[in-house]
């Protein structure tokens, strides 16, 4: 699985260099993963704050799950068609979601134990989002994957409860 998503990754690389013409993939380039990126900050602060920096112990949201499992399936076939734009369309719509449901439940006005069902789920909302973005943002993805721990397979991922974030370096 990890050549598959290596590919993807020097696909959409070759791509960006041809139309734009640059030495390198533009990940800060303000239009790419911008909703992911809040959602994953803001995710990796709350369980900073409320949870001493570890995955909270919590039960996996079926419907979220399987959002996001049907989620790989659809963006590979897109990437294997080379409908680049398609498959960052549909990854950048899953990511609003994913803020917007981080914002109905509101982990930061509840009370801990409350809220720890919704930051479990956060943060395997965050590992999936991270491996789905991998091919378009390859660095971010490598940060991630060494702050959170997880595999590269590109299939639903998750991270066990206790497991501490460690949060990437700010940028540079």
């Amino acid at each position: 699985m990890e050549s598959f998503i290596g590919s993807y990754t020097d696909t959409v690389r070759a791509r960006y260099l041809r139309l734009h013409g640059d030495d390198d993939l533009c990940e800060d380039a303000r239009f790419v993963g911008t909703d992911f990126l809040r959602f994953e900050q803001r995710v990796t602060r709350l369980l900073g704050e409320r949870c001493d920096g570890c995955v909270p112990s919590g039960c996996l949201d079926g419907a979220l799950a399987m959002q996001t499992a049907v989620l790989y399936g659809t963006v590979g076939e897109h990437l294997h068609a080379g409908r680049l734009a398609d498959a960052l369309d549909l990854l950048d719509a899953h990511a609003r979601f994913c803020v917007c449901w981080l914002d109905d439940k509101r982990p930061e006005d509840v009370p801990y134990p409350a809220c720890a069902q919704t930051l479990y789920n956060a943060a395997q909302l965050t590992v999936n989002l991270a491996i789905l973005y991998e091919p378009f943002l390859p660095k971010t993805a490598r940060k991630l994957r060494a702050a959170y721990g997880f595999g590269k397979a590109w299939q639903f991922s998750s991270i066990p409860a206790g497991t501490r974030i460690i949060p990437p370096p700010a940028a540079t």
